[in-house]
């Protein structure tokens, strides 16, 4: 009979090309089609950034122009062509702070997009966590069975041994022949199981050669885990980079808002030329100028005053969506907490009621041998034992993932 720390850390083989717990973490997060995607945000959020900026420099564009013709053209041309070359730089000057909210809100966005890859890191590790733990337990699940198999092996050669000197009648001898086809039965849907969390890591890592171990039994002591644990430091909570990106999308929403009302004021440009007129036969021109531009909208069928509106609403609804978290944040991180403790109390009672198990069994296959037990008895030991060590597994894989849980329920990422 194996003990229960052989259970929980055994693997059903070894691998030369396994990769530690922490690795394939790290590995599946980085190949994350969300990471990816929101990679891809930022960046263009970036290039908002310099887009507004942009604004607030000049314009500057080069013009040559040809001219020729017949006709009356001729007679102004006197039959001779004209080239006009010019440079021009053109200023924003006043567009009554619409550049300004324009550029507030590619700040804003920015940082909303930033914060959304943190918390977009922080799903992800979840996920992968999530499907690495269950991948141990599934696999350690099957070392279970397996060992329940072998032990109803075990017990139907000396209910054999036995019958064959008849000191067993056959309907024993059958009870404990179909205990043992139970147990293998039970071990091919463990290992049905494994598979599929076996698939599902490969679907993300690319493979799902990781080595089987649980990566954070030390660390999972609440004495390592006490300021997490304090109801002190819930507010830590409200530093959340879903709660910081939600803030940053209000105020980019704002300053859009601002952006689309200030754009229905006057605008003030000025632009000024450098010229070069070149006429055939002629000695080339030089001149320069310059043009002050005042726009004053007038109307434009509500269309700009429609996309405030929409802005603004879109606004409205960042906030209440910003309000409604701000409401959670601290709820979702008291469950936590609490879940987190009551999954390390479950898993300690249930390592040691299978400690209990193990040592009833010892005592009853003893008992078993001098023909002082029967098969019944021993089959309700050995299905408690192996009950017993599946409820271990999930236990310990249920603190696991409490453990990623409350860090997550922080924003913080597993150290």
């Amino acid at each position: 009979m194996k003990c229960f720390a052989l259970i929980l850390l055994s693997s059903l083989s070894a691998h030369a090309t396994e990769i530690s717990f922490s690795q394939a973490l790290h590995d599946m997060v980085d190949k994350n089609v969300d990471m990816l995607v929101q990679q891809t945000q930022l960046r263009s959020s970036e290039s908002s950034v310099s887009a507004a900026k942009g604004g607030f420099s000049p314009s500057l564009n080069l013009t040559a122009v040809t001219q020729s013709g017949g006709g009356a053209q001729a007679v102004y041309l006197g039959n001779a062509s004209q080239q006009i070359l010019s440079a021009n730089a053109t200023w924003n000057l006043f567009h009554s702070g619409a550049d300004v909210a324009a550029l507030q809100a590619a700040f804003a966005n920015r940082e909303n997009q930033r914060a959304t890859l943190d918390n977009t890191y922080i799903l992800a590790e979840g996920k992968a966590a999530q499907s690495l733990l269950h991948l141990v337990e599934t696999q350690l699940a099957v070392n279970a069975y397996r060992q329940s198999e072998m032990n109803s092996q075990h017990f139907l050669e000396i209910a054999q041994a036995r019958f064959d000197k008849s000191l067993l009648s056959r309907e024993e001898m059958d009870k404990v022949a179909v205990d043992s086809s139970n147990a293998a039965a039970h071990r091919a849907d463990a290992e049905l199981r494994f598979f599929a969390a076996e698939q599902q890591v490969e679907s993300q890592l690319g493979h799902a050669n990781v080595e089987i171990r649980w990566p954070w039994e030390v660390e999972l002591s609440p004495s390592n885990m006490r300021e997490l644990l304090d109801e002190k430091n819930l507010e830590q909570a409200s530093s959340r980079p879903d709660v910081i990106a939600a803030k940053a999308q209000l105020e980019s929403e704002e300053m859009r808002s601002k952006q689309l009302w200030r754009s229905i004021f006057p605008k003030l440009d000025l632009t000024f030329s450098l010229l070069e007129l070149q006429v055939a036969g002629a000695q080339n021109q030089d001149g320069w100028q310059s043009v002050g531009t005042l726009t004053i909208p007038i109307w434009s069928g509500l269309s700009d005053y429609s996309a405030y509106r929409i802005q603004v609403e879109a606004r409205n609804a960042s906030e209440q969506r910003l309000r409604q978290l701000e409401r959670d944040i601290q709820s979702l991180a008291r469950l936590a907490q609490n879940n987190y403790r009551l999954a390390y109390d479950q898993y300690l009672s249930r390592k040691k009621n299978l400690e209990r198990s193990q040592h009833i069994l010892q005592q009853d296959e003893a008992r078993f041998k001098l023909g002082r037990s029967d098969a019944n008895e021993l089959n309700l030991d050995l299905t408690r034992v192996t009950e017993a060590q599946i409820l271990a597994l999930e236990g310990i894989e249920q603190v696991h993932t409490s453990y990623v849980a409350l860090y997550h329920a922080f924003g913080k990422r597993i150290p």
